[in-house]
């Protein structure tokens, strides 16, 4: 109960001081203040696709600074002096991490406990330029040291916000990786396209949606979007690793060679409730042109005789009074339709299911 005590305050107090890249990292606390302006009504509504190029970061800070309340402007006006002022900002963040272990048992019955203490931390510069009016950089870049791997310490199915690779330089008992992501943007707040590497979240939940979350691993992309008022466009392409994600290293189990598209259109019916359809697509062992079009996925393999893995989507936004939304997303797979009709239900059905409602008073 010590050794958990004491590292519950270790990372309490680990050290990090924190400046945002709010262009290139769709974890940024932004994002969950752009929520909840949304729900209060300052914002009308958000892209569907996170992260947002710096003009239509700023477009979101004017909009709440304009009609916001005091609170609220205050935390505008701080991302704003922070994506308009130094094109850099040096971060410095530490911690430490302890796991134990206590599945193990001498002969004689009593329980055997094994520690693993991580130190963890290093130097970031991070930042977002606007290059000029409609085009910008987000970027960032730096050290990520650590004396144990973060799979060594961290519970199974859960994901370090690091993106890092195992080529590590050894210096004393730290490994030094990598940690690096970058993005530039062309366009207006109305329509653009984005390009780099770094991670991408799709829809109302963060961190958390069944098609594209937040949380995943980062990865080469390319974005268009399009808001049209009453409609909007966004289609992403990605270079994708993959891995177990169960604590193992992410080489040991990686598969290169995949690719995924995903593409939705929304449409604001009225100003509390929006309707989105959506498709993503995995393939690999080649590159398919024909997936960065804004054509139905599931037409387009069909014509390479179904050999690639196709999902589709609906979600429903409804916002009943002001500052609550209630949001339901259903994303299939597979889905024997005839025989569901039938009522025989005993047959392939692969869904994801995912409801829940947000609320900012």
């Amino acid at each position: 109960m010590n050794k958990r005590f004491l590292a519950f305050f270790a990372m309490i107090f680990s050290l990090s001081f924190v400046f945002a890249q709010i262009s290139v990292d769709p974890q940024d606390d932004f994002y969950m203040y752009a929520q909840g302006w949304e729900l209060k009504g300052y914002v009308k509504s958000l892209p569907q696709l996170r992260p947002y190029p710096l003009n239509v970061i700023k477009q979101i800070l004017s909009s709440v600074i304009e009609k916001g309340d005091k609170k609220n402007v205050e935390i505008a006006q701080n991302y704003w002096e922070l994506v308009t002022g130094k094109p850099f900002h040096l971060v410095l963040e530490g911690g430490v991490r302890e796991k134990i272990a206590s599945d193990n048992y001498k002969a004689e019955g009593v329980q055997e406990e094994s520690t693993t203490r991580q130190y963890n931390g290093g130097p970031h510069v991070v930042g977002d330029i606007a290059i000029s009016p409609i085009a910008s950089f987000g970027y960032s870049f730096g050290i990520y040291a650590v004396n144990e791997s973060d799979t060594d310490v961290m519970p199974f199915f859960s994901r370090s916000k690091h993106d890092t690779v195992t080529d590590a330089v050894s210096v004393g008992p730290f490994d030094l990786n990598i940690d690096m992501n970058s993005n530039v943007a062309i366009g207006t707040e109305k329509a653009y396209l984005q390009a780099g590497i770094n991670r991408s979240g799709y829809g109302p939940f963060l961190n958390d949606d069944l098609a594209l979350s937040d949380n995943a691993f980062h990865s080469p992309s390319l974005v268009f979007a399009y808001d049209g008022g009453f409609w909007n466009y966004t289609q992403i392409m990605q270079s994708i690793g993959a891995s177990r994600n169960n604590g193992t290293s992410l080489d040991s189990d990686s598969q290169v060679n995949k690719f995924m598209s995903f593409h939705a259109i929304r449409f604001d019916i009225t100003d509390k409730l929006a309707l989105s359809y959506y498709e993503s697509t995995i393939f690999g062992k080649r590159f398919e042109l024909a997936y960065i079009l804004p054509a139905p996925f599931m037409a387009i393999q069909g014509v390479g005789d179904s050999t690639d893995n196709s999902q589709m989507g609906l979600m429903i936004e409804y916002k009943p009074i002001r500052g609550l939304k209630w949001s339901s997303s259903f994303f299939a797979d597979d889905l024997e339709v005839s025989q569901m009709m039938k009522l025989h239900f005993d047959t392939k059905i692969r869904v994801g299911i995912e409801s829940g409602l947000q609320y900012s008073p």
